[in-house]
């Protein structure tokens, strides 16, 4: 089926995406590949989503987010959860017409699993005579990390078994992870930051940090939620061997914080341009995102021990972690003007005011 995507997802704004739908109920996969408006760095621009869920092994799905050499994927194991799959505990409320097809709208709540954590989710879909939605809502609230929403218009829908091959991996998740960066044997000494907030502890090890643009495409984006305002900034120097890995999603899971990904990728730094944004080659892994700022992944397996300088002949990729500094992030959000200043970037990258006070 034809379908047209927008989304607010952690705090930005996708827009009209055009693309392809296929959903395979029986057997259990279905895919959403788009392209979709986002406006959070550069007006204009766009970013290729490829989604592929399926029951396999548990529950697998693959986000791949760029096109050919730009591409990067993330592949994550979560249980498998039917995109419509709500609809038999669904109640009707009401009906209308979408283009010239009446259709009957029913809603439904319940918590639902994504890779950042559940989420409590309210579904909504306008079904068709035929039994074809063309109209789908998901209205996410109540989860840490995973709130928003997400609209999805279906139109010129065929009835038949697409073939293996709506269903095959892209070519980024076929060749997952990403090779290290070409062999820069060098160290550098970088100036990153992160938020948090206590209990959780001052660390690195199996968090994920940005340097002073990066860390800024998660405050101007979501900093003005009152979870953002209670939590801390702090500026850290750490030493890094310079063939990055690819990035690393580094999560609490309940227990503690874990970085997913393929064991060689958890050895080394992981890096992307901020928020996978930009078209630099391999969602630059291996370019330096002056424009949009970097993101930086520090898995523990990669953590070399106290004394011991990051290279390959000691087998780890990076240490020395200094917190240099500690400040309350509602100081540089509300008092220093950091909220304001972003409000008046967001779209024009890079946000070197925003940066400017984020640093002093």
């Amino acid at each position: 089926a034809k379908l047209v995507y927008s989304a607010h997802l952690i705090g930005m704004d996708f827009k009209d995406g055009q693309g392809t739908m296929w959903y395979d109920r029986v057997g259990q996969r279905y895919r959403l590949t788009f392209d979709v408006g986002v406006d959070t760095f550069k007006q204009g621009d766009w970013q290729r989503q490829d989604q592929l869920f399926m029951n396999v092994s548990g529950g697998r799905s693959h986000f791949t987010a760029g096109v050919d050499a730009s591409s990067v994927c993330m592949p994550f194991k979560m249980p498998y959860f039917d995109m419509f799959g709500w609809l038999p505990h669904a109640v009707k409320n009401g009906s209308k017409t979408v283009g010239a097809k009446h259709c009957d709208i029913w809603e439904h709540t319940g918590f639902e699993p994504f890779f950042m954590g559940k989420s409590n989710v309210t579904q909504r879909a306008c079904i068709g005579a035929d039994g074809v939605p063309l109209e789908f809502t998901k209205q996410m609230t109540g989860g840490a990390k995973v709130q928003g929403y997400q609209e999805f218009h279906i139109s010129d829908a065929v009835v038949g078994d697409p073939g293996e091959a709506a269903f095959t991996e892209s070519k980024a998740c076929n060749e997952y992870p990403a090779p290290p960066c070409d062999a820069d044997t060098g160290v550098a000494s970088l100036r990153l930051y992160r938020i948090f907030g206590p209990p959780e502890p001052d660390v690195l090890e199996n968090r994920n940090t940005g340097d002073a643009l990066g860390d800024l495409s998660f405050v101007c984006t979501q900093g003005s939620g009152a979870a953002y305002r209670s939590k801390l900034i702090t500026m850290w120097s750490v030493d890094v061997r310079k063939d990055y890995g690819q990035y690393s999603l580094c999560n609490y899971n309940g227990t503690d914080n874990v970085c997913q990904g393929a064991p060689a990728m958890l050895k080394l730094v992981g890096r992307r341009g901020s928020q996978l944004q930009g078209h630099a080659e391999r969602g630059g892994q291996c370019t330096p995102n002056a424009d949009i700022g970097s993101q930086y992944s520090f898995p523990a397996p990669g953590q070399c021990p106290p004394g011991v300088a990051p290279s390959a002949s000691h087998g780890c990729s990076w240490g020395n972690a200094r917190a240099l500094r500690t400040v309350e992030a509602k100081c540089v959000l509300e008092e220093r003007g950091l909220l304001e200043a972003c409000g008046g970037e967001l779209g024009h990258a890079p946000f070197l005011e925003s940066k400017r006070i984020f640093e002093a």
